[in-house]
């Protein structure tokens, strides 16, 4: 998950921070008002996007043109570096295909994403700096000639398919791993993965449960799992840390993400154990794992649940929390109508996972009861 969020780290320069995302004012500033292609956009009142590739869902409904289609051509293209190096390649070989002849191709980056790394890499033909950040003007001919980074693939070795960008894209993170160790063989009723990514703690899941929901704010997140549990998964892009499902759940899992954007946000783990805990049913519970060092107990606390530690190992922690009698649990969920429901036979994988560009709610299917002869995946 990446949610923006306004950047507030004092410089030691006499520029005042921008009051957005350093790299996207520096851009802002230099180029206001051209049109152009915006990749991994953010929306600012002083730019001028034509059409955006944007899988985070609250940046994407932050702009009112529509997705790039893969087939225009334009004379400006503008790319926000992410904090994942791969992923910005991916990025900017898309820009060298979409740019017209002749055209421009700017890339901005913060200096802590590895701007001097990209200048020496790409040696722009102008580099502007400012707050911090740094605006690359780019050769097409010196980027990358293929990769798409909306695209899905299977990471070497493994059996699912995910992309650069993603949460431990290319492997089952070992948090999620530790978590799936403490939770008992059957789950009762219905539950949901918080912040899902590729889907491979849900897909293990379904065959310990009756159903399990799942909720990603990275679009291609969302197609991944889908693709991942062959369409079993009931799936939404959804932002948590904004809005929540408007089913309540007799469990939830949740490994919540502390950082966005390359900076640690702490608020943002806090808000989603917060939409975890409201969409509990009275009794649920939640299951949680994070990193050893984050107080995440307190704040459980402070919303009325039990919490009790059940391993701490490879500076992990997993956590089962349940609702005290009169829990803050029990407050309105903030929900959304779920997306267009249907129950579709079996699915080819990569129209799955086309899909998902096309729509904010997924195709549902209910899954099959447990399968008791099934076996551990074992992964990389």
């Amino acid at each position: 998950m990446r949610p923006s969020e306004p950047d507030v780290t004092a410089h030691q320069n006499s520029e005042a921070e921008p009051p957005v995302r350093a790299a996207l004012q520096l851009l802002a500033e230099a180029r206001a008002g051209r049109p152009a292609l915006f990749l991994n956009g953010e929306a600012h009142p002083a730019l001028h996007p034509l059409a955006v590739v944007q899988p985070h869902k609250t940046l994407r409904n932050a702009f009112p043109v529509g997705d790039y289609n893969g087939v225009d051509r334009f004379a400006e293209v503008h790319v926000l570096a992410t904090p994942s190096k791969q992923e910005t390649l991916e990025y900017l070989a898309l820009a060298r295909r979409a740019v017209s002849p002749g055209g421009l191709i700017f890339l901005a980056v913060e200096n802590g994403l590895g701007a001097d790394g990209w200048r020496r890499r790409f040696r722009p033909e102008r580099a502007d700096s400012k707050y911090h950040a740094r605006l690359l003007q780019l050769n097409p001919e010196l980027l990358p000639e293929s990769g798409d980074p909306r695209a899905l693939r299977t990471p070497e070795g493994q059996d699912f398919e995910s992309c650069p960008g993603l949460f431990s894209w290319d492997r089952f993170d070992p948090g999620s791993q530790m978590l799936l160790s403490c939770m008992p063989d059957e789950l009762p009723g219905y539950g949901a993965d918080f912040g899902c990514g590729p889907g491979l703690l849900a897909r293990e899941l379904l065959d310990r449960c009756e159903r399990v929901d799942a909720f990603d704010v990275d679009v291609r997140a969302v197609a991944a799992c889908r693709v991942n549990t062959d369409g079993k998964v009931r799936t939404q892009w959804m932002d948590l840390a904004r809005e929540g499902p408007i089913r309540k759940y007799s469990w939830i899992t949740l490994n919540p993400p502390f950082h966005a954007g390359g900076r640690e946000q702490r608020a943002l783990g806090i808000a989603l154990l917060g939409r975890a805990v409201r969409n509990l049913e009275p009794g649920g519970t939640l299951w949680l794992v994070a990193n050893q060092d984050l107080p995440y107990e307190a704040v459980l606390d402070e919303l009325g649940m039990k919490c009790e530690q059940l391993k701490r190992k490879g500076g992990y922690k997993v956590l089962q929390a349940r609702a005290l009698p009169s829990s803050r649990s029990a407050a309105p969920v903030a929900s959304e109508p779920a997306g267009p429901r249907s129950r579709p036979g079996k699915l080819d994988r990569k129209q799955l996972a086309a899909e998902e560009w096309q729509k904010e709610g997924g195709d549902f299917q209910r899954p099959a009861g447990r399968n008791p002869n099934s076996t551990p995946r074992k992964y990389r």
